[in-house]
């Protein structure tokens, strides 16, 4: 039988991640370094909370965008952390912050609008445009200002009058993260343009050298445009939880509760329970954690400067390392819209030297690849070191 699929299909493309997870996943002697989740268990006090959760029968339906008191602690939360002040009709409750990504870009993008999306950028971000049928103008972030986004380029993309943009701090994959005063020049001409801005926060706690979070929910003149996007995935090592959630004006959290009601209903029971205790977890509970990931850092970027030819912006967040391989993959034709050189390159590590990792491609960025230090030390020293041997043999 020949199948007759949605047009969207056309634009969708399977996740280039969980592809090469799978393969890593199938052959036993592989070290994957492409994981985007941390390599610790969920901590107990949270994990004990959902047993009791199960224990008193809490599996059943809930309302449709989140418990009241889970939607009253994020609310807290984001209160407190930026200093403006905000309720729980302000918050949604999903199923995991790529949901929340996605009801969001749903609710807001409709056939033909513009979304401006720097680039490097997270892999689900287009995928989820393309499914709204919105249309996206990428906007070139170079390694030599950081990969943020310059005043300069955002009044100059403001001009095609978009409906929305998407930033991400501290960013997958690059790991940069932007300061008060980088985001002191963006935010007037955010205001100006009246542009609705999706802040993708998800690894705000994942930051290292002492660097503080800034929240764009800390400025109040764009509140209003503003949703806060972030979950419980990264700081609590919940990914298979599944709780995100976003934080906006009511009207526009009224909108993506709707969209959730008829998609998924209610996030799961037991899972809300969970992060809720995770949400009110004392901030020195993460210590650990992110020491952890400090010191594999340090140890993986002294690794990867080593490899001749390779540069790499110092991830100051998340748990990633990207770096540029231009040196070692072969020019691109003339011709060529879409290059996948970094695809090859990936695959063929993979298969011959064992170390799985993303190639740039996924991100918008072929010339480059991406590894994840939530892996153990031995992990990261022995990935990298196949790295540096398939690399040198590649070319």
């Amino acid at each position: 039988m020949k199948y007759k699929f949605a047009k969207r299909m056309d634009l969708l493309t399977p996740s280039m991640i969980l592809e090469i997870s799978a393969q890593a996943a199938a052959d036993s002697e592989v070290v994957n370094l492409s994981a985007g989740q941390p390599d610790s268990p969920t901590p107990d006090p949270i994990k004990e909370v959902g047993i009791s959760a199960i224990n008193d029968n809490f599996t059943r339906y809930t309302a449709g965008s989140g418990i009241p008191e889970l939607r009253k602690a994020v609310a807290e939360k984001v209160s407190r952390e930026s200093g403006i002040e905000r309720t729980s009709d302000e918050v949604v409750i999903c199923n995991g912050a790529k949901h929340a990504l996605a009801n969001t870009i749903l609710a807001l993008v409709d056939v033909g609008d513009r979304v401006l999306l720097p680039k490097p950028y997270w892999v689900a971000y287009p995928e989820m445009v393309y499914l709204a049928q919105g249309e996206i103008i990428q906007l070139p972030m170079a390694q030599e200002t950081g990969f943020r986004l310059t005043p300069a380029q955002l009044e100059a993309a403001l001009a095609a009058d978009p409906k929305l943009i998407i930033l991400n701090s501290p960013s997958n994959p690059t790991g940069a993260a932007y300061s008060r005063e980088h985001y002191d020049l963006l935010v007037p001409l955010l205001k100006e343009s009246g542009v609705m801005i999706i802040s993708d926060e998800i690894y705000d706690k994942l930051l290292y050298d002492g660097i503080e979070h800034v929240s764009l929910a800390s400025y109040p003149e764009i509140r209003d445009q503003l949703i806060l996007i972030n979950g419980v995935s990264k700081t609590y090592s919940m990914t298979g939880w599944r709780i995100g959630w976003a934080v906006a004006h009511p009207e526009v959290i009224k909108k993506i509760g709707n969209i959730q009601s008829q998609m998924t209903s209610s996030p799961c029971s037991i899972s809300q329970k969970a992060a809720l205790e995770a949400v009110n977890q004392p901030a020195e509970e993460l210590t650990p954690m992110l020491e952890a990931f400090q010191q594999r850092r340090d140890r993986a970027v002294e690794l990867i400067a080593a490899i001749p030819e390779v540069e790499f912006l110092l991830p100051e967040g998340t748990f990633y390392v990207f770096f540029d391989v231009s040196a070692y993959l072969p020019e691109v034709p003339p011709d060529e819209q879409n290059p996948i050189r970094s695809l090859d390159l990936a695959k063929y590590l993979v298969k011959e030297h064992k170390v799985a990792l993303v190639p740039g491609m996924a991100f918008g960025a072929d010339n480059h690849l991406r590894i994840s230090f939530a892996a153990s030390m031995e992990d990261i020293e022995e990935g990298i070191k196949r790295i540096k041997e398939g690399l040198a043999a590649y070319r």
